[in-house]
């Protein structure tokens, strides 16, 4: 029996749905499971029509209960779209008013039957637009990051003690790490090594049975999992290392926390309530100054969630594997740690090593990025294994901000990249070696866990976007108060910080993706660049027309991605009277000179019968 050729009401959209999407999976041969996940799908999704440079906002569409989750202290968080708002915005993205193809997909829960039903409808709708209008399916990049059945406290504090990741605080002692919070905002964008102990096996195999068994593309009864997804999965600005915030909990500021163990790492608190004096300096001090490697942005390397004694048995296995049988406990460094020794005790499996001791920490970076690795690997190959036979699903990007992620074999050899000056006149810098840059190793954190060389390396990975924002890249630039904010823009763009963060490292990354046949994708800020003297996060105000231009012409252009993201729908995509946003029109036509690629991803457009 074929499948429904004029589907109108919504119970014939579900029917059509499963007939055209998982047509494939009834076919399919029995695939892997989370335990054994191969084969994995490789590659963009066979089914989808894509074609290049491809445009797709971030925060598109969020998923999962339509109210939101229940957040102790402040309601409930991150609510859905009804089916008709979804409908509406769908038309409005396939439409030939926009060039957005495709989104960002965050999902809130996937712990009850009622949030897997919500994915599965936003599917459904994603392809019956996709037949309405006869245009390419809505191209999805999926955000599952709260991990089923591990990152709700009422997981968590079940669980033993060893699922639990470590880090160290300023007085030696463990510093339990737990889930982000439930509230808005990267709880519900980045996967985290502080989910788990991505080194406790037992805790990991937990994590991705639960993840493999919800988000399979074909269960019965239907209500156990999401069914076939549409589109990529998407690391968001995932991180091994969370952002580093001792002086936004307690004891350093009194805030209404719902997050289980939401304690400052800088212990013990002083008499006089502040901060221990480090070995390295005035905590506080350095918190407010220019040094990216003590900020929001970076921690020290004792904030790495690798310090439990899973940890160290994975440390020692791998320094052996690599030639060094004397390793028997993780190193520290004493710098990052109380002054007072006094003050300070370590973990019977944790001892401080000199930093002279080159060998050591070297096997100790590489060991930090390889288990980083080693999870996000297993994470894609669960999730395609639990979507394998679906032919609208495939492949994996990875998106995340300069400063978060690491270029090492590749910045030690010359490169070429183009920038502009303060007068907007091009710029080219010929063979620098980034490496030999002063601020080297602020641009690139090993504790992030992102060495991108090793994952553009992986066959699962599709693609990396750069993520040019307006936080790191101002952290010791200190533009003139002054007005036009465009103007502030443009001294910030033109610095040496930021053509090294943005145009140079950019270089860097579009080069490693294309060499080995993978996408290359650039973020366009949507926002003026933070104020410089605010040292945290900030979503701050929507550019001007002429502001937004300048920054395409200082960033975007110069890097020419295959992929373009920006923020958010209201900015740019036109509403349903067909009003236009602000930056509608300069985006339509920046956009255009990009021109065709040589990437292409040909497939089929949904049957309709």
């Amino acid at each position: 029996m074929g499948c429904p050729t004029n589907p109108t009401s919504q119970s014939q959209w579900c029917v059509w749905y499963t007939c055209v999407a998982m047509a494939p999976l009834m076919m399919a041969s029995s695939a892997g499971t989370a335990s054994d996940p191969s084969p994995a799908i490789l590659g963009l999704p066979p089914a989808l029509k894509v074609q290049f440079p491809l445009a797709y906002m971030q925060s598109s569409f969020v998923s999962g209960h339509h109210g939101g989750v229940p957040c102790p202290g402040r309601g409930f968080t991150n609510p859905t779209l009804n089916a008709s708002a979804r409908l509406d915005r769908l038309r409005r993205y396939a439409s030939t008013t926009t060039s957005f193809r495709g989104g960002e997909m965050f999902i809130n829960t996937l712990e009850t039957p009622e949030a897997l039903a919500d994915v599965r409808e936003l599917n459904t709708l994603i392809l019956q637009v996709a037949q309405e209008t006869k245009t390419p399916p809505f191209y999805g990049f999926w955000i599952p990051s709260r991990l089923p059945g591990m990152w709700w406290p009422a997981n968590y504090t079940t669980q033993p003690k060893t699922y639990r990741g470590n880090a160290l605080m300023s007085n030696g002692s463990a510093w339990v790490q737990y889930p982000t919070g439930c509230g808005t905002g990267t709880s519900i964008l980045n996967l985290q090594g502080t989910d788990l102990d991505i080194t406790n096996v037992e805790a990991v195999d937990l994590a991705m049975r639960n993840l493999g068994r919800v988000l399979r593309a074909k269960c019965d009864p239907i209500t156990e999992c999401v069914g076939p997804l549409v589109g990529s999965y998407l690391f968001s600005e995932a991180a091994l290392t969370a952002p580093y915030q001792p002086f936004a909990t307690h004891p350093y500021r009194d805030v209404d926390s719902s997050q289980f163990g939401n304690v400052s790492d800088l212990q013990p608190q002083r008499s006089d309530g502040k901060a221990p004096l480090l070995r390295m300096g005035n905590a506080t001090e350095l918190y407010t100054d220019d040094k990216v490697v003590f900020s929001f942005y970076q921690g020290p390397k004792r904030s790495a969630p690798l310090f439990s004694v899973s940890a160290r048995n994975s440390f020692v296995r791998y320094c052996a594997a690599h030639g060094r049988t004397n390793v028997t406990s993780l190193p520290a460094d004493r710098d990052e740690f109380n002054d007072d020794d006094g003050l300070v005790t370590l973990p019977t499996h944790v001892e401080f090593a000199p930093l002279t001791d080159v060998g050591l920490w070297s096997l100790w970076d590489e060991w930090v990025v390889q288990t980083w690795f080693d999870y996000c690997g297993g994470i894609v190959a669960t999730v395609n294994a639990a979507q394998a036979g679906n032919e609208f699903f495939g492949g994996a990007f990875y998106f995340q901000l300069a400063g978060w992620y690491a270029i090492r074999a590749r910045a030690t050899q010359p490169v070429t990249y183009r920038y502009r000056d303060v007068n907007g006149t091009l710029q080219q810098e010929q063979g620098e070696v980034v490496a030999q840059w002063a601020h080297y190793r602020d641009l690139n954190p090993v504790i992030k866990g992102l060495d991108l060389e090793m994952f553009a390396d992986a066959p699962w990975l599709s693609g990396f976007v750069h993520e040019a924002s307006h936080g790191v890249p101002i952290l010791g630039v200190h533009p003139p108060m002054v007005v036009p904010r465009e103007s502030r823009d443009r001294f910030i763009m033109a610095s040496d910080r930021h053509r090294h963060f943005v145009n140079a490292q950019g270089t860097m990354a579009r080069e490693i993706m294309e060499s080995r046949g993978k996408l290359f994708g650039a973020f366009s800020r949507a926002a003026f660049i933070s104020d410089p003297t605010f040292h945290g996060p900030s979503v701050a105000d929507t550019l001007s027309v002429a502001g937004f231009e300048q920054m395409w012409n200082f960033s975007t252009s110069l890097l020419r991605p295959q992929v373009v993201a920006t923020l958010n729908d209201a900015r740019f995509v036109p509403l349903a009277d067909g009003a236009h946003p602000p930056l509608h029109d300069v985006f339509e036509r920046l956009f255009q000179t990009l021109g065709p690629t040589s990437a292409t991803q040909s497939g089929q457009m949904p049957a309709s019968s």
